[in-house]
């Protein structure tokens, strides 16, 4: 839920957001299950995002802005509070949210996943990238 003055995003109140863990793709599939075994994703099916303040709405044009956000992430059952900073466009009635946080995935107590008997590795900082289009 967002405030607007003349087209310009001004306030929002509420922003949540729900990812399916399972629906991020390696391209490999026997990497993708491990990577949901990691997840834990027959108990914790999504990825979440709760919005708990706005830190600075930094308005370069009426239609773009830069936000400030502080929110509880939650990943694989455990939640941490996190800081991210996204760009917002206004076009028409239409805002569309575009940013990217990196993260250690040892934060949320997911161990990296491995594949062939631990010979194939991945790097325990990831990049989380996001694009999400509301309506006014």
């Amino acid at each position: 839920m967002a405030e607007f003055a003349d087209g310009q995003l001004v306030k929002i109140n509420q922003l949540e957001f729900a990812v399916q863990a399972e629906s991020l793709k390696s391209g490999k599939s026997g990497m993708d299950k491990n990577t949901y075994k990691a997840l834990k994703t027959d108990s914790n099916k999504d990825i979440t995002y709760k919005l708990n303040k706005v830190n600075n709405i930094d308005c370069v044009t009426a239609g773009s802005c830069k936000v400030t956000t502080s929110g509880t992430l939650t990943i694989a059952g455990t939640s941490k509070p996190v800081e991210i900073t996204f760009d917002a466009k206004v076009t028409g009635d239409k805002v569309t949210l575009t940013g990217s946080k990196s993260l250690k995935m040892t934060e949320f107590k997911v161990d990296p996943p491995t594949a062939m008997f631990g010979t194939i590795t991945t790097g325990d900082q990831v990049n989380i990238k996001f694009q999400s289009t509301f309506s006014k």
